[in-house]
């Protein structure tokens, strides 16, 4: 039964315009600091393909090899961009240590070591927790 429901949400990404289901290679384009704790990343397809359509509420799964883990680490990140652009916006706040205990693995590799250039694999829009109009 789970199988059959995972096939039918892949099949269901892949059909959109722009749509895909595994991991596509993703180049940041921009890094703005939004804040002292908020960054913002730009992230653009290096297949140069359309991306497909979201919904204000979706989120997009990050996979990245932070130096000093043992295996790439996964992420998921709301986008805070507009819908219909060339690229994906997420906006990531940097999460301190607290009482010596490392905290923001990822969010603070994010801030420390990710630049404009740095590919990372991104999955597709995906969530249920969407913005509706009908209020």
């Amino acid at each position: 039964m789970l199988i059959a429901k995972e096939k039918a949400i892949r099949e269901e990404l892949e059909s959109r315009q722009g749509g895909y289901s595994q991991p596509r290679t993703m180049k940041v384009t921009e890094k703005r600091a939004e804040s002292k704790n908020i960054t913002s990343f730009y992230l653009k397809p290096t297949d140069d393909l359309p991306l497909p359509p979201f919904t204000p509420g979706q989120y997009i799964s990050l996979q990245v090899n932070v130096p000093g883990q043992e295996f790439p680490s996964s992420r998921n990140y709301s986008l805070s961009g507009p819908p219909g652009e060339t690229y994906f916006r997420i906006s990531i706040k940097r999460e301190e240590a607290v009482d010596g205990k490392p905290k923001g693995i990822v969010s603070n590799f994010f801030h420390d070591q990710v630049e404009v250039g740095t590919e990372i694999q991104v999955g597709p829009p995906c969530g249920h927790f969407k913005l509706t109009e009908d209020l």
